[in-house]
């Protein structure tokens, strides 16, 4: 399973921005994955490391790793007390829409502003309890890690003067990257990242 595509960039104040892709198939940048009959071929994009229950994961969410049988509740607690909230605010705006003085558009947006949010409500109060539901609970502890080099041609390296050196992008200057991505919260199908680029730098003495 790896990412795909994958351009990663980097961005900071005065303009420095740096960036490179890395494509399934550095030999034939433009082929999809469904068009690689040999997985070899990716490999190296690949998961290195899965974790059902990582606490790297659940403390990247503010989540404090217990001894408890859950963990979780407070959470999606606290989730449903702030989807609570903004579905207040959604419907209060329903409510004071006027006809023929709202758009169309702008009132089926916020009508599914408000399916949204109490379908992600409906999730929480379905599927969490006193005992963690496997459905939402398992997830928050998820973790999956990925290392590679990147070998794509975009490279973006705007604004280096700014960092006192220069940023090397010739065929044999290694640039790397490791992330993990984990935590998903399953009422939002949300997920979390965390990681590190790796570029080669020669300071201006």
């Amino acid at each position: 399973m790896p990412v795909d595509p994958f351009h990663i960039m980097i961005e900071g104040n005065d303009g420095v921005r740096i960036g490179r892709d890395d494509p399934l198939n550095p030999k034939d940048p433009e082929q999809k994955i469904w068009e690689i009959s040999d997985s070899d071929i990716y490999k190296r994009r690949c998961p290195r490391e899965f974790n059902s229950d990582a606490d790297e994961a659940l403390q990247a969410i503010g989540l404090k790793t217990t001894d408890q049988a859950s963990p979780y509740l407070s959470y999606f607690q606290k989730r449903k007390e702030w989807l609570e909230l903004e579905l207040s605010q959604v419907e209060t705006k329903i409510a004071a829409c006027r006809p023929g003085e709202s758009s169309a558009a702008y009132l089926a947006d916020l009508e599914v502003q408000r399916g949204a949010y109490l379908n992600r409500l409906y999730i929480i109060r379905e599927f969490t309890s006193n005992a963690v539901s496997d459905r939402l609970g398992n997830r928050l502890g998820l973790m999956a890690r990925w290392e590679h080099d990147l070998l794509g041609t975009k490279i973006t390296t705007e604004g280096i003067e700014y960092l006192g050196g220069t940023i090397l992008t010739g065929s044999n200057d290694e640039w790397r990257t490791s992330y993990w991505m984990g935590s998903f919260d399953g009422d939002t199908m949300r997920g979390y990242m965390r990681g590190f680029l790796q570029v080669p730098f020669t300071k201006i003495l």
